[in-house]
């Protein structure tokens, strides 16, 4: 009796040391995507360099992004900007490849004909859209709705 009780705690201690899924799933943390975004009377494209950080006691991830993008309004005249921005967001889900996001921030406007520091805004930016990552994959997708953009469609790679 007393070889079974230690064959068995033995084996439980053995088998209980083995990981069932050795790889992590977890997306890659860094990101650079290129944006392109359509309003009603406005358009533009952006680069943008993305941070994530998990949280898996909430099965989400905090996203830190700062960007630059070119933006022209047509809208009685044509006026070109350069706009800087910075957000903070919220992505669903650790381990799927179908991801929600929601970001919010702000945005800079600087007119860029001639490019002019005197006319200083800062307007609030909002994004609600859906990524397709796959974890451990470098390929990005994003699409979605926001402010000042109605629309947006974004590629990139991450590692």
């Amino acid at each position: 009796m007393r070889t079974l009780f230690i064959f068995v705690l033995l084996s439980n201690l053995t088998f209980a040391q083995t990981e069932t899924n050795p790889v992590s799933s977890t997306l890659n943390k860094n990101h650079i995507n290129f944006n392109a975004s359509w309003s009603i009377v406005a358009y533009g494209i952006a680069l943008d360099y993305e941070r994530l950080l998990p949280s898996k006691k909430y099965n989400l991830y905090s996203s830190f992004s700062i960007g630059a993008g070119l933006t022209e309004i047509n809208f009685f005249t044509i006026d070109q900007y350069f706009v800087p921005t910075i957000q903070y967001g919220i992505i669903t889900g650790l381990e799927s490849k179908h991801h929600f996001e929601v970001k919010g921030g702000f945005s800079t406007p600087l007119n860029r004909s001639p490019l002019r520091f005197d006319d200083f805004d800062i307007i609030p930016n909002l994004k609600i859209g859906y990524r397709l990552q796959a974890p451990k994959e470098s390929f990005v997708f994003k699409t979605g709705v926001g402010f000042p953009d109605v629309l947006y469609v974004s590629f990139g790679f991450s590692f």
